[in-house]
């Protein structure tokens, strides 16, 4: 608009010396109007020039607005998750178990570095809980009791013979600690605006468990081993972005995530409760 206003001034100034006689001009006037014309431009280029600076502030101003919001850096992540384990198949197992759990359990990750056009690393621990059950065997044969107790079995005195014997149930508990190193890859959401996530993590199993047959301890250890996990994980900014961002702003919450989580473990030194595949699922939360 200033562009516009000024070039009209300038033609208005232009038309003046036009109605002035030119054998009435003195060397003074037509200075003058030299002055006058150079004034003008100038101007005029002046205000073009503003018109342009303005019109690429306009034009940065736009484009920023439209670049994606920088995802703020992950500290920790926290991970609630539940799903089916089964130490691997080996005869002290078969004897007195045919069960599958279920495992609980949770794990806390802690990220101490970014990895460009990665994600984070860190160390990460979890804890975790199952229980398997099954019949004890008798102890005067050694095979699972399935035939009817004898008859003279209804008299109390009789008790105490082996023979007399009900089934007993054998229970295992098991309480695995994960002590792991920690990849997130989060380059798709971070630079895509894909809401996928992948992690990785490798580590060693710590695994204290313990057995009772028939409410009495039968026996306890600890078992060792390696564990790995490989993880893929959806994040749920995009449903609700509003409530994304208050749950950032007031609780510290920066991303919500259901996961899937496929794992290994070889914690087999004292007792086997290792297995080459187990898996979870659950909810995360990233801080």
């Amino acid at each position: 608009m200033l562009a516009i206003v000024t070039v009209m001034r300038l033609l208005s100034l232009l038309s003046l010396p036009a109605r002035v006689r030119r054998e009435t001009l003195s060397p003074n006037a037509t200075l003058r109007r030299h002055v006058i014309v150079g004034l003008a431009l100038t101007a005029t280029l002046l205000a073009v020039g503003r018109t342009h600076a303005a019109a690429q502030v306009t034009i940065e101003s736009e484009t920023s607005r439209r670049l994606p919001k920088e995802r703020p850096q992950d500290t920790f992540a926290l991970e609630i998750k539940a799903g089916i384990f089964t130490p691997q198949s080996n005869s002290a197992f078969e004897q007195s178990f045919n069960d599958e759990g279920p495992l609980i359990g949770g794990e806390i990750d802690a990220f101490f570095y970014q990895i460009p056009f990665v994600g984070p690393v860190g160390l990460g621990v979890g804890i975790a809980w199952a229980n398997y059950s099954g019949e004890a065997t008798r102890r005067d044969t050694g095979e699972p009791n399935e035939a009817p107790l004898p008859a003279d079995c209804d008299d109390e005195a009789s008790r105490p013979n082996p023979r007399c014997d009900p089934n007993e149930v054998t229970d295992l508990a098991i309480f695995p600690i994960s002590i792991l190193g920690v990849l997130r890859i989060d380059a798709l959401p971070r630079y895509l605006n894909v809401p996928f996530t992948f992690g990785l993590k490798l580590g060693m199993d710590v695994v204290p468990w313990r057995s009772r047959t028939g409410g009495q301890l039968a026996g306890s250890g600890i078992s060792l081993g390696l564990r790995w996990a490989a993880q893929v994980a959806l994040e749920l900014d995009f449903i609700d972005r509003r409530a994304s961002k208050h749950m950032e702003t007031e609780w510290g919450v920066n991303h919500v995530f259901l996961f899937f989580e496929g794992f290994g473990s070889h914690a087999n030194s004292s007792f086997p409760l290792g297995n080459d595949f187990g898996w979870t699922a659950g909810l995360g939360f990233l801080f």
